[in-house]
């Protein structure tokens, strides 16, 4: 071969070289983002520069797990709260045993940090009894653990929960799956399958960005969007104000009651006729009352109502003072808006002073008059209200009380209107 066509043949070697140098990792269809060059000098004049760019396109899911508290992590999109269960009674919705009350106390303490998340809670079985009773079961068992939360101050609006029975048994060997009995009575090796199948999942259905470090983001395109402001902040108010109008009707009836009136009758005077009042309830004494509660407790408020009694009789005693121990239905009843209905005791000193309208008798030719009578000044009764908050910290008040006076014993109603405020 002569020294030309070794030159020629040199230069098509190096040329295919750095061709293939270039294609290498545009057909391997890598997403990487890097650089292949080449470059080839020959024994004479001729050079080959050759290079090549390829584009990453971010697609990759960069989130890890995010640690939130002690023992449960962010995983994709589930609370993983390790290997501690949430564990019940046998055959039962009943929460039992001290590692389910530390992990459920864990997750308390991630959703309270973070007001924005919402949770989907599902509950699963494992293989072991009847397929219908295990998913009823399973429901009761999730909405056991909601109720939980719900309890410990979590708004209802944040928790769904749902059971899923025997959803997962195909994880189960087949030598484990229907059987019956207790754990005790069977392989090692079902009771850890068992375990697998038996437990709840707490999925994040909501808020989960605010869960990942802020400098942690995902490799995803977003559409453009309005920004929206952050949902409103819930406080549980410890003190509340108001004042209330609140009428009296009282059960009341006598015989000859003008003829020793005594302390519970007041008659015009002179008059000592028989006079017979009618037993009925009557308008009586209007009340208008502060109202002072303070939360004492998650459901509880401690409080006096104190004002003053209008229409009453020649020895009204206008005073009243009140105790009051109220229970509140809902979870979230000193922070929420709509309905918050309660229940209560009270007692205190009032008098409820009625006026009846009756005739005198035939001799002094039936003519009508008035008489007034007089509790006994102290009380006890209970009763049901609710709040409408049209707000947060304040809304219309509604109740009805039941109450019995002291001696002389008389039976009372007394419906009340109202509005209050939270500080």
């Amino acid at each position: 071969m002569t020294g030309a066509k070794k030159n020629r043949a040199g230069r098509t070697m190096l040329d295919r070289a750095a061709i293939l140098l270039v294609s290498m990792p545009i057909v391997a269809g890598c997403n990487a983002h890097g650089t292949a060059s080449a470059r080839v000098e020959t024994a004479g004049d001729f050079k080959a520069d050759a290079s090549a760019r390829v584009e990453a396109k971010g697609d990759a899911d960069v989130d890890g797990d995010v640690k939130l508290s002690e023992g449960v992590q962010l995983k994709g999109d589930q609370l993983d709260y390790g290997a501690d269960p949430i564990d019940f009674e046998y055959n039962k919705a009943e929460l039992k045993g001290a590692g389910t009350y530390k992990t459920l106390n864990n997750l308390l303490e991630v959703l309270q940090k973070h007001p924005e998340v919402k949770v989907h809670i599902e509950g699963h079985a494992d293989s072991r009894g009847d397929d219908k009773y295990n998913l009823e079961l399973s429901k009761l068992r999730a909405r056991s653990v909601r109720k939980w939360f719900i309890d410990n101050n979590v708004d209802p609006d944040r928790l769904t929960a749902e059971g899923y029975g025997e959803d997962r048994k195909g994880s189960e060997p087949e030598e484990c799956r229907d059987k019956t009995g207790p754990d005790a009575m069977h392989a090692k090796g079902c009771q850890e399958k068992w375990d697998e199948s038996r437990h709840s999942v707490f999925k994040v259905v909501g808020g989960i960005e605010t869960l990942r470090p802020k400098n942690e983001k995902k490799a995803v395109v977003e559409e453009p969007h309005e920004d929206s402001p952050p949902p409103p902040t819930k406080t549980n108010r410890k003190l509340w104000m108001g004042l209330m109008l609140a009428p009296d009707y009282a059960n009341v009836s006598g015989t000859d009651v003008c003829i020793q009136p005594g302390d519970e009758w007041a008659c015009p005077s002179g008059l000592a006729e028989r006079v017979d009042v009618e037993g009925r309830f009557r308008y009586s004494t209007l009340r208008l009352l502060g109202i002072l509660d303070v939360v004492v407790g998650a459901h509880v408020t401690l409080g006096v109502r104190g004002g003053y009694a209008f229409r009453g009789g020649p020895n009204a005693m206008p005073i009243h003072l009140e105790g009051r121990l109220s229970y509140w239905f809902l979870a979230d009843s000193f922070s929420r808006t709509g309905v918050r209905p309660y229940g209560f005791l009270a007692g205190g000193l009032a008098q409820v002073d009625t006026m009846a309208k009756t005739l005198t008798s035939p001799a002094l030719g039936m003519q009508e008059l008035e008489v007034w009578h007089q509790t006994g000044q102290g009380f006890f009764g209970a009763g049901l209200g609710t709040v409408i908050a049209f707000k947060e910290n304040h809304g219309p008040v509604l109740e009805l009380k039941l109450s019995r006076s002291s001696s002389p014993g008389t039976t009372v109603i007394s419906p009340g209107l109202g509005w209050v405020f939270g500080f």
